[in-house]
């Protein structure tokens, strides 16, 4: 979409945060892909033939960067976040969370004519095994994986060795391992709520749990910076009529659920039985799916 639902141009709204938007445009016939979910989702390799740029750091929306990433600029060879399906800082595979690429068209093309024989390939890992596959099995560029301080999944935060250290050679006490990078925030341990926090969908935010209601976010260290940043950019871009927005961007809505279209009170922390005893909750999708089916 080239508009916001009140008819504001995106590029417009962009310029005013100093971003200039470039535009998509379908893939050439000749290389259709067979489903539509892929054949919008590899519009992104269009990355390559952007060749006015020497090289380009490719960051997924669903993240937030909370250090600066200039220092990519300056490292030699193609760069990715490590795939942690484990949180570990040994797996061999990437995510295309976050990849540092060279535009080159040639490269384009012949990913374009490689991309067909990945189409059954389940839409989680379909570019992944393509990218894999080509620059690493067939042009013999080998990608650099990046460490979890630098970039990481936001399930995985606070398990990344810290660079704090002290002179016996222990780590520094406290919270020092922020990577500079978060792809989704990480949620719920259920399909659908693996990004809860860096998304202004409060219902999957408000978690019950015993008497308390509370927004499940406000306990993740990153959720406030997050919300922070899209607020203050959305008021800058004056875009911030959008009802969700609104509500999301509201601290009576969001801290305390006032609001007509809030949902309902939250509380500001759980009753100490309940903390202590680790007694389990549910978000309110699934709670509000169970009324429906008593």
């Amino acid at each position: 979409a080239t508009r916001w639902s009140d008819g504001t141009s995106v590029a417009t709204s962009f310029e005013a945060l100093g971003v200039r938007i470039l535009p998509l445009h379908p893939i050439a016939s000749g290389y259709t892909i067979s489903t539509h979910v892929w054949a919008v989702s590899d519009w992104r390799l269009q990355a390559w033939t952007l060749t006015q740029f020497e090289k380009l750091v490719w960051i997924d929306t669903d993240a937030v960067v909370y250090r600066s990433l200039d220092w990519l600029f300056a490292r030699p060879g193609m760069w990715a976040m490590r795939d942690h399906t484990s949180c570990a800082d040994h797996g061999s595979e990437f995510s295309l969370g976050l990849l540092v690429l060279y535009p080159n068209k040639t490269d384009y093309k012949s990913l374009l004519e490689l991309a067909p024989k990945f189409d059954t390939a389940d839409s989680g890992h379909k570019s992944q095994s393509l990218l894999s596959t080509y620059f690493i099995d067939v042009h013999g560029k080998p990608l650099n994986l990046l460490s979890s301080v630098e970039a990481s999944h936001g399930r995985c935060l606070g398990q990344a060795s810290s660079p704090y250290i002290n002179p016996d050679g222990s780590t520094v006490q406290g919270y020092w391992s922020t990577p500079a990078f978060v792809h989704r925030s990480g949620g719920w341990d259920s399909e659908g709520y693996d990004n809860v926090c860096f998304s202004p969908e409060l219902s999957k935010q408000k978690y019950y749990v015993g008497v308390s209601i509370l927004n499940a976010c406000q306990f993740n260290p990153l959720a406030a910076y997050w919300r922070t940043s899209l607020c203050e950019a959305l008021m800058i871009a004056g875009i911030l009529d959008l009802t969700s927005i609104v509500d999301f961007c509201s601290d009576s809505c969001y801290y305390l659920g006032e609001g007509a279209s809030c949902g309902g009170r939250l509380n500001a922390t759980l009753a100490y039985p309940e903390y202590y005893a680790k007694t389990k909750g549910m978000p309110e999708p699934e709670v509000s799916g169970r009324r429906l089916q008593q």
